[in-house]
């Protein structure tokens, strides 16, 4: 297991950075640890009843309350929770339009034994999670050196 752990300055649009961050480090199975700071926008898909009719919201400048999600080369799928001025909370999907107002520290998990990918689900209708779970070999244990072959 591997930490990656960046900031994301003002500006920048949150989706596609945790997309840009998971290629970049070539995560194959990740999980969103934390996600803590602003949005100056913030364009989150509610849960509706009947797949292929989304809806969205925008309830303007609000703070990051919570930020989760599995990562994959595929696709991230991430909620989001956030807080207005008033404190009313607001969550569903993180979606491509929640723009970084000032920082966003961002802390990923990523598996080293895993492989996230997604397939589209006829019951769902939705692209879900695939896991592939694998070992990588692990280095022998090394117990004496040339000197003494007897303890190798």
């Amino acid at each position: 297991m591997n930490i990656v752990a960046e900031r994301i300055e003002d500006g920048q649009d949150l989706r596609r950075e945790i997309e840009r961050i998971t290629k970049a480090n070539d995560i194959q199975a990740g999980s969103i640890l934390c996600g803590i700071g602003g949005l100056k926008s913030c364009r989150i898909r509610i849960p509706v009843m009947e797949p292929g009719q989304p809806r969205y919201i925008d309830p303007g400048i609000v703070e990051i309350s919570a930020l989760q999600g599995t990562l994959s080369p595929h696709s991230p799928h991430c909620h989001i929770a956030v807080c207005d001025e008033e404190g009313r909370m607001w969550g569903g999907h993180l979606s491509f339009g929640c723009i970084v107002r000032m920082t966003c520290e961002l802390v990923i998990v990523v598996h080293d034994t895993l492989t996230f990918d997604r397939n589209h689900d006829p019951m769902t209708g939705y692209e879900e999670l695939i896991v592939d779970r694998h070992s990588r070999a692990r280095p022998q244990a090394v117990c004496g050196s040339a000197a003494n072959p007897a303890w190798t």
